[in-house]
């Protein structure tokens, strides 16, 4: 089987059909992929729509398990998958009718490569700001590039996303590696850990997936002490794990993810008014005498000494 199309679902009644049948729309024969749909504890009907689908399908794999969060249902959906390939769904989002064409018609071009990327596009589903997330990726010489001038022309250009939604991975290589659980913003361990284990990316320069922006998302929903932990625990593994990991990608992109999760660590606390300047001098300066590079920024100074109530009523004013 080629490709294995993971879907953790929680509470998704009314976005789990448009999900379906978006992939189902894409009219290949079914013993050329799977869905494996993990139901993560859902209180709604969610599940009862999924076994509906089941009557109908074959390569539907329906697993069910007490609400333990999305990482751990993916890493539940890979284990059991069987794929070559693995494409992460979200069970709010949808493909376009022309996925399977276009991803098939690219993975012979692609068989040395461990990561196919592509574009994709948000829209918006009642959420009262206008939140545009355009996921448009760089233009390349060539469809196969290396992992280091994908990070490089990537972040040069401000285009580097880490939601696994918009990757194809090699089964062989997810299957080594597992998401974080207990946190948000996980991708971005989760992507950093795959571009670590790989060398080259193949690009398609086509839209193929679609993602919701709506109430109670990860990105819209209210600040908590949550975030900030979560962003904690990012920066505190790849910090710790610096030493290692620029000696398998470059440097220099490495260290610009590395500030950039500081500075979201800090700007998520100033936001929710903890008290963690000793912190935040502390491992500034060991970023400092680590040589880290690009620490010194108008913006990473900014977001330490300005007080809290200038950050909120900045974030506000964009509102």
């Amino acid at each position: 089987m080629l490709l294995s199309i993971i879907i953790p679902a929680y509470n998704v009644s009314e976005y789990i059909d448009k999900c379906l049948t978006s992939i189902l729309d894409c009219n290949i024969k079914d013993y050329d992929y799977e869905i494996v749909i993990v139901d993560d504890g859902s209180t709604d009907d969610t599940l009862s729509k999924i076994k509906e689908y089941k009557k109908n399908l074959d390569n539907l794999i329906i697993f069910t398990q007490k609400n333990k969060g999305q990482s751990a249902a993916r890493n539940k959906g890979v284990e059991l998958s069987s794929g070559e390939y693995i494409w992460f769904v979200d069970s709010d989002d949808y493909i376009s009718s022309n996925s399977f064409d276009i991803i098939y018609g690219h993975i012979e071009k692609a068989k040395e490569c461990q990561l196919i990327v592509f574009d994709g596009n948000s829209f918006n589903d009642g959420y009262s700001k206008n939140i545009s997330l355009p996921y448009v990726r760089p233009r390349f010489n060539c469809s196969i590039v290396t992992v280091n001038d994908f990070l490089s022309i990537s972040i040069k250009e401000k285009k580097y996303f880490v939601q696994p939604s918009h990757y194809i991975i090699k089964a062989e290589i997810a299957k080594n590696v597992k998401f974080r659980e207990g946190i948000i913003y996980e991708d971005n361990l989760y992507l950093l850990d795959i571009l670590l284990k790989i060398t080259k990316i193949y690009t398609i320069n086509e839209v193929l997936y679609f993602r919701r922006i709506r109430e109670n998302s990860t990105i819209t929903s209210s600040l908590k002490q949550r975030n900030y932990e979560s962003f904690k625990v990012i920066f505190t593994e790849m910090k710790n794990k610096r030493k290692l990991n620029v000696s398998k990608i470059s440097e220099n992109e490495y260290d610009f993810i590395l500030v950039g999760i500081f500075n979201d660590m800090v700007y998520t606390s100033k936001l929710l008014g903890f008290n963690k300047y000793r912190y935040f001098l502390s491992e500034y300066f060991k970023l400092l005498t680590s040589n880290v590079n690009k620490i010194i920024t108008c913006r990473t100074l900014l977001l330490m000494l300005l007080p809290s109530r200038v950050l909120r009523a900045y974030k506000n004013a964009k509102k």
